[in-house]
């Protein structure tokens, strides 16, 4: 009963770590992709008690079995930790396998920044415990999930809410802020929501404590695409930088890549967003896309991908970084691709994904 336990256990997370490699078809697949790969250190421990175990265990030849297969899922798990701690020179092996407290910040404030009749939009806001002796950069956070909102169980303010209370602990009043969701809202609605953020937190720059000169804006995926394209068009807001993690820059090359039946429903996502597709909605697609803009004068940008992402496809970062040296000013952008990842690699902070993203994203906002 107890070696062909043993065998169950193997059998199932020997599973799980072969489907995580696989593409995904549907929204699960992704996220279980993004959970064995990213936690799947912590598969390490049973894989090796297994092995000693059948070791112990089966007689015979057959022994081998149990033995060689616990090892091979332990070191199959920590494919991903191995080449995360090549990209980060700070990478902790030890806090793969930590839970920590949050940091200690400010209490979160909640503030409508823009109301309009019985519309309105809120951002929350994270700030360090103790204020600065003087008045610090800012960051305008942009969530995810595809425009439309709570499309992955994601999607709000309180987004990557353990990350937000990392940057603030380390300085940054972080100004996480909602936006007006698809389809009822198309695009460039979302671009006129960053302009009423800003416009706000400028006229209570004072209060938060924060330099309106040196605001950086940053976004994850659908996030990341208003972030870049309101850093590459949008002079006035007075952007210093841009942080794009998995996002689509290219929105008309996006839809030509995408297929009806994708992870999640591409084309009905950019037709709700865009208000139809490019041969329709042609200017909407062109105004939305941040790699119609660069130029010698587009500011700092990081960008982060997952090599194997299924729903933003890498190639949408690698031809970003081609528009800034072919602008001639390549190392202002800093592309780092992650070879493991898929779609959503940081939401785990401790992860590979998370560390690696924690320390790109931390080195990159030290310059301002």
């Amino acid at each position: 009963m107890v070696r062909s336990s043993i065998l169950i256990l193997q059998m199932i997370m020997t599973a799980l770590l072969v489907r995580a490699w696989m593409t995904p078809s549907n929204v699960w697949q992704w996220k279980l992709s993004v959970s064995v790969l990213e936690l799947g250190h912590w598969l390490v421990v049973p894989a090796l008690i297994s092995a000693l175990l059948g070791g112990l265990l089966v007689r015979g030849a057959v022994r081998w079995l149990p033995v060689n297969l616990g090892v091979l899922v332990a070191i199959g798990a920590l494919i991903p930790s191995w080449q995360a701690s090549k990209l980060d020179k700070d990478f902790r092996w030890e806090q793969l396998w930590t839970v920590d407290s949050p940091p200690a910040i400010a209490p979160l404030q909640r503030k409508t920044y823009w109301r309009s009749y019985k519309d309105a939009l809120e951002a929350l806001i994270y700030k360090p415990a103790n204020p600065l002796a003087k008045p610090g950069p800012w960051i305008l956070a942009l969530h995810s999930a595809g425009w439309e909102g709570k499309l992955w169980s994601s999607g709000d303010t309180d987004e990557f809410s353990a990350w937000n209370r990392r940057l603030a602990a380390q300085g940054y009043v972080i100004v996480s802020m909602g936006f007006h969701d698809a389809p009822a809202h198309k695009w460039p609605a979302q671009r006129d929501d960053v302009r009423n953020a800003v416009k706000w937190v400028n006229e209570h720059a004072e209060e938060l404590n924060i330099d309106p000169e040196r605001m950086i804006i940053m976004g994850r995926s659908s996030g990341g695409q208003i972030a870049a394209v309101c850093a590459t068009t949008m002079p006035d807001l007075n952007v210093k930088g841009c942080i794009a993690l998995y996002s689509p820059l290219d929105l008309e090359f996006a839809h030509t890549w995408a297929t009806e039946d994708d992870v999640v429903g591409t084309l009905k996502l950019l037709r709700n967003y865009m208000g139809g597709d490019p041969d329709t909605a042609g200017d909407n697609y062109r105004t939305a896309s941040a790699t119609n803009y660069v130029t010698a004068k587009t500011v700092p940008t990081l960008l982060l991908h997952g090599r194997r992402d299924a729903i933003v496809w890498v190639e949408q970062s690698i031809r970003y970084k081609g528009k800034f040296e072919k602008a001639g000013i390549g190392d202002r952008c800093t592309f780092v691709e992650l070879p493991w990842a898929v779609h959503a690699f940081d939401f785990f902070p401790n992860s590979p994904g998370g560390q690696v993203s924690l320390y790109e994203v931390t080195e990159f906002l030290k310059q301002f």
